[in-house]
């Protein structure tokens, strides 16, 4: 690649312009405009989950780098693009925080804070990465007892203290289920009609991983047949053409956006920056990254003594509750079911996550809890 690389990037990836036009020249897309804009002088492409990458839309193109800001890579073909010479990189693990704390803040927004206590709760993981393990901790520090399954990590792999079961018991034990696998062959549809039916009555399930790992018409038959379970759904199978017989159904329904905050936004993006930087092989660049953020509406607070459910409920939504989105969602859809998800995604206001704010805490364990959940602490 010789000189300044011409380079395709998706115009809703944010500090896009900013970043890679230090390193090329650089053009934003749309998938309604990709197609138009590739061509043989097109060097690099850095794609959200949105656009499918594959031998059809890159053959005849001169693309020799991929990235995508997304940890999942279930839209791209690796394997051609492996065997024609095309670099390709993701955001692993960019994220994590922004879909644990969608999980939690959706679960707080949905619970009757007078009867239902979190950690009278055995809450199962399926899928232990980079979200389920980061998930783990955060509900072991709130005091939430946690069961795991995972189909593809060895025994060796495992930690002291971490339970794991098979997937039979966790959905007979778990009184909340949140999916965060991968989807492939082996992952597709791993809750079918058999193991959604397994799951006891008003029992909450939750995913935010991909829309497949639930057979979503085997759920919907469930639902018909008077089946009592709680969904929370962020991913739908067929995205962006859900079933609005789900949509009508589910406790809490947002259009995949549980790892949409800022932050997770800017770690995609500076992931992929870096990565580049270095196919690239030039200097790595150095960046004040608090720069590129927002200021938060709420900067710092006070608490007063130790925090129960509803204060943690109290402060979590303070910052971001999941529930907001889902109504403002289903109020979009009511007026424009064929566009409501993208319309939605591609328009996600600013969100922050925990550690935009500053807690001072004049309890040690307050202090202590939620500087390990991600809140900024400070000790009076």
């Amino acid at each position: 690649m010789d000189g300044m690389p011409n380079i395709l990037i998706d115009k809703n990836i944010p500090y896009a312009l900013e970043l890679f036009n230090k390193v090329g020249r650089t053009k934003i897309f749309d998938n309604k405009t990709l197609h138009k804009k590739l061509s043989k002088n097109t060097d690099i492409l850095v794609v959200r989950s949105v656009t499918k990458v594959n031998e059809r839309l890159i053959k005849n193109t001169g693309i020799r780098f991929v990235g995508s800001v997304t940890s999942g890579t279930d839209h791209v073909d690796k394997e051609w693009m492996k065997n024609n010479g095309v670099f390709f990189c993701h955001a692993d693990g960019c994220n994590a925080i922004s879909v644990v704390e969608y999980v939690i803040s959706a679960l707080l927004s949905q619970i009757d804070h007078r009867n239902f206590q979190l950690k009278e709760k055995v809450f199962g993981i399926v899928g232990y990465g980079n979200i389920g393990s980061l998930l783990r901790f955060y509900l072991n520090n709130l005091g939430i007892t946690t069961i795991l399954y995972d189909p593809i990590m060895s025994p060796t792999e495992r930690k002291k203290g971490e339970i794991f079961v098979t997937m039979e018991e966790l959905v007979h034990r778990s009184d909340i289920i949140s999916i965060h696998s991968s989807l492939d062959s082996s992952s597709y549809h791993l809750f079918n009609e058999d193991i959604l039916d397994a799951i006891g009555t008003n029992r909450i399930l939750i995913n935010t991983s991909r829309g497949s790992l639930i057979d979503n018409q085997a759920l919907a038959l469930l639902f018909h047949k008077g089946k009592k379970i709680k969904i929370i759904l962020d991913v739908w199978e067929n995205e962006p053409h859900i079933s609005e017989y789900l949509f009508d159904r589910v406790m809490l329904g947002t259009p995949h956006i549980a790892g949409y905050s800022i932050e997770s936004k800017m770690r995609g993006v500076f992931q992929i920056f870096e990565k580049l930087n270095k196919f690239l092989k030039k200097e790595p660049m150095s960046f004040m990254k608090d720069r590129f953020l927002p200021i938060p509406k709420f900067k710092e607070i006070y608490l007063n003594g130790s925090v129960n459910q509803e204060d943690l409920r109290s402060l979590i939504h303070l910052i971001y509750n999941a529930n907001d989105d889902s109504f403002l969602w289903k109020k979009m859809h009511e007026r424009d079911r064929k566009n409501s998800f993208e319309n939605f995604r591609n328009n996600y206001p600013i969100r922050r996550e925990w550690s935009s704010i500053e807690v001072n805490c004049n309890d040690v364990s307050s202090f202590s809890l939620l500087k390990k959940i991600g809140f900024i602490a400070k000790s009076l």
